[in-house]
């Protein structure tokens, strides 16, 4: 059994228990990834300063030469004491609402989903990967009671960005349990990109159906968005697959593909981006499901399940990363 003693030094772990938490700990530093500077939600890329230059030259030109000349014109050269803070005033608005305009007010999201399907139990874990910016902090955060939400580092350009310190230094997290679980705290800044990964394992009867058509194979997408790029491994370790885009319902033929057909490889490129965008379990749980047999990968041109977290304008189309387990029919 794990657990404490007491012992002369005081409380102690026994062996057991500290390698429980020890594996525990390594998960948890294993899974602190470093945003990509491409975790950017579209149009967030850089600060307009553009509109802070225009504005700020106005300012310049009107407080300076505009102003002297219009209160010598009028030989009261007292006026500065009020023309000189109503221009201030008025460029302080003009920045303001120049920054509302440019950056937004509502919260907007860039979102994609990575899930692993096992058919035969009916379930699938799936990571949902979002990027949240908007002009104000977000509230709390209401999850599922089994989800995960895992923070996610900041990019190297927002790692030095003066809203990411003041968010940093008042920053306060944490999890209340009272009523289902809800995530306290400041995990959505304002007017910084923000990257959330969600974790969640759901109950889902929608599936990929393969069958027999004579030496070959046929494939009907039994999902509810459009499925492309799809492979599919057969009990001898062969890919196969199929090119075209198969609507929900669309049966189409499986082709025999190159032997080598590595890209779900750990080192791969694939699940880099998924270890990138979801963390390291999630880049296991892909790895691990790629190499069963009848693993199949497919992208979706849609959600598979609804998005958890706040609600938030989808700045780009939200595109699922699929692999299932579907042993043929």
């Amino acid at each position: 059994m794990l657990g404490l003693a007491r012992g002369d030094a005081g409380v102690v772990m026994d062996d057991a228990a500290l390698a429980v938490l020890a594996a525990r700990l390594n998960a948890t530093q294993d899974d602190r990834v470093t945003v990509a500077d491409a975790h950017k939600v579209p149009g967030t890329e850089r600060a307009p300063i553009g509109g802070f230059v225009i504005v700020a030259a106005l300012f310049a030109l009107l407080v300076g030469p505009v102003n002297l000349w219009w209160v010598r014109r009028r030989d009261a050269r007292h006026l500065f004491l009020v023309t000189t803070p109503l221009l201030s005033l008025a460029t302080c608005a003009g920045l303001l609402t120049y920054n509302l305009i440019a950056e937004g007010v509502a919260l907007r999201r860039s979102a994609r989903q990575i899930a692993v399907v096992d058919q035969p139990q009916g379930r699938a874990a799936v990571w949902t990967a979002a990027t949240y910016f908007g002009g104000f902090a977000g509230g709390d955060i209401t999850l599922d009671p089994e989800a995960k939400l895992l923070p996610f580092e900041p990019g190297r350009g927002d790692r030095y960005n003066y809203r990411y310190q003041q968010q940093r230094d008042n920053a306060a997290y944490g999890l209340d349990w009272s009523d289902g679980q809800i995530a306290t705290g400041g995990w959505i800044p304002a007017r910084v990109n923000r990257h959330l990964a969600y974790a969640e394992l759901r109950p889902l009867g929608d599936r990929l159906i393969v069958t027999r058509d004579g030496a070959g194979w046929n494939a009907t997408n039994g999902f509810t968005s459009t499925m492309t790029e799809l492979r599919w491994r057969d009990a001898q370790g062969r890919w196969w697959g199929c090119d075209d885009a198969l609507a929900p319902g669309a049966r189409g033929a499986l082709t025999l593909q190159a032997p080598y057909f590595t890209w779900m490889e750990p080192a791969g490129e694939v699940l880099q981006q998924v270890r990138a965008d979801a963390g390291a379990a999630a880049m296991r749980a892909c790895a691990a499901a790629a190499a069963r047999a009848y693993a199949a990968s497919a992208m979706l041109s849609g959600a598979l399940t609804p998005l958890p977290g706040p609600t938030a304008e989808d700045a780009q189309p939200v595109t699922t990363l699929l692999l299932t387990i579907a042993p043929p029919e």
